[in-house]
C-alpha cells in the first residue's frame, strides 16, 4: 500500500452536541489512510462529556480557558505539537461521509503549486435534519454565499466547479489558481493545508480568522489550490431560527465589531459585482420566485423536499441581516448624537 504523508487533525470545541460528535470522531478513526494520523482537539473547558468521549478515540485534547481567543491561542499552541505534514480543520459538526476521504483529500498535493486541498460538495445521509439536507443540496450554510458566489462548496447536482480559474481536471479532482476577486470562503470545514504554510498566519497574539489568514496567503502568492471531487458533512443546527440567529451572530462578531480590520470581505462595497449579485439577492429573496424555482430545479434533480427550505431561508436571512443593518446604523447614529451632545455640553 501507497505510504501517504503524516496528517494532523484540528478540531476545536466547547460543548459540542455528543452525537454529533461521536459520529464525527467515529469517521476519522475508520478512514483508511496508510500515513500517520494524529488528532489534536483544543477545547473551551467543556461541561459535558466532550472532553472524555475525543479522548476514548485516540484525540490528543488540550483544554484552554473559555476566554482564550480560540483562533489565536489555542491554534496556536496546538499547531507547535502538530506532527504531520499536513493540517486539516475537522470541526465537531463534521463527519467524513467515507472511509477514503483523507486519501483522496491528500492526492492533489502531488500537483505543482498545490498547497491545500477542499471538498467541492457537501453531503449528508437520509436520517439528517432538513436544514443539513438543504445546505448540503445548495453548497452553502447561508443562502447569502449562494447568490455572492462567494461559498467554497458548489450545489450537490452541479458537474462543473465554477470558481476561480481551473487549469487541470483528473478523474478525482481539479486544480485551481483564485485572485482576490474570485476567492471564496476557504479555510474550515475540511479543509487541508501544509502545515508549514498554516504556520506563517497563525500567531499567538492575534486573532486566527481562517478568511483573513487564506486572503493573506493568497497575497504571499499561495493561489493554487486542489477541489477534490468529494463531499464532507456539515450538520447544521436543525431549527431555522437558531440558524439565522447563529449567522446574524456570526455577521456582527467578525464584520460589524472588525470593520476596517478584515483583509477578505464576504461582502464587498467596492465591487460591483458583489453590488449588484446583493441586490438581486435581496429581490429575490422578498418576491420569492427565483428561490422557488430553484428549489423546483433542484427537486427535480435530487428528489429532495429540504429543496424547498430554500424560499424560506432565503427570505429568512434577508430579514435578519436587514435587520442587523439597520440596528448597526442606529447605533452609529446614537453613538455620534451622544458625542454631539457631549461636546456641546462642555462648551457651555
Amino acid at each position: 500500500m501507497k505510504q501517504y504523508p503524516a496528517v494532523t487533525i484540528f478540531t476545536g470545541t466547547y460543548n459540542p452536541p455528543i452525537d454529533i460528535f461521536r459520529m464525527s470522531l467515529k469517521s476519522i478513526l475508520q478512514q483508511n489512510y496508510s500515513g500517520n494520523v494524529q488528532h489534536i482537539v483544543y477545547d473551551g473547558r467543556s461541561s459535558n462529556s466532550a472532553v472524555d468521549l475525543a479522548r476514548s478515540y485516540g484525540a490528543r485534547v488540550k483544554i484552554f480557558r473559555r476566554s482564550v481567543d480560540e483562533g489565536g491561542s489555542r491554534l496556536y499552541s496546538s499547531l507547535k505539537e502538530a506532527a504531520g505534514e499536513l493540517a486539516v480543520f475537522i470541526e465537531s459538526d463534521n463527519i467524513l461521509p467515507d472511509r477514503d476521504w483523507l486519501r483522496r483529500m491528500v492526492e492533489p498535493f502531488g500537483e505543482r503549486g498545490v498547497f491545500c486541498t477542499s471538498s467541492a460538495y457537501n453531503s449528508y445521509e437520509q436520517d439528517m435534519d432538513p436544514l443539513t439536507k438543504y445546505f448540503a443540496l445548495i453548497g452553502s450554510p447561508d443562502p447569502t454565499l449562494y447568490y455572492l458566489n462567494k461559498s467554497d462548496k458548489i450545489p450537490i447536482t452541479q458537474k462543473n466547479y465554477d470558481k476561480g480559474d481551473i487549469f487541470k481536471e483528473t478523474e478525482w479532482y481539479w486544480i485551481v489558481r483564485f485572485d482576490r476577486r474570485s476567492l471564496p470562503t476557504m479555510g474550515d470545514n475540511g479543509t487541508m493545508i501544509r502545515t508549514d504554510v498554516l504556520r506563517k498566519v497563525v500567531r499567538k497574539s492575534k486573532s486566527y480568522i481562517h478568511l483573513d489568514a487564506f486572503a493573506e496567503l493568497l497575497d504571499e502568492g499561495y493561489d493554487t489550490y486542489g477541489i477534490v471531487k468529494n463531499s464532507i458533512i456539515h450538520v447544521s443546527r436543525p431549527n431555522i431560527f437558531d440558524q439565522v440567529r447563529r449567522r446574524v451572530a456570526v455577521k456582527r462578531a467578525f464584520s460589524d465589531e472588525k470593520r476596517g480590520k478584515r483583509i477578505y470581505h464576504v461582502m464587498d462595497w467596492a465591487s460591483p459585482r458583489d453590488r449588484r449579485n446583493l441586490f438581486k439577492y435581496i429581490v429575490f429573496s422578498l418576491t420569492f420566485i427565483e428561490p422557488l424555482w430553484v428549489s423546483i430545479r433542484g427537486y427535480m434533480k435530487v428528489r429532495e423536499p429540504a429543496w424547498f427550505l430554500h424560499p424560506l431561508m432565503c427570505f429568512f436571512m434577508v430579514v435578519g441581516y436587514g435587520w442587523s443593518e439597520v440596528m448597526r446604523y442606529l447605533a452609529i447614529i446614537y453613538s455620534a448624537m451622544y458625542d454631539w451632545y457631549s461636546v456641546r455640553r462642555e462648551s457651555q
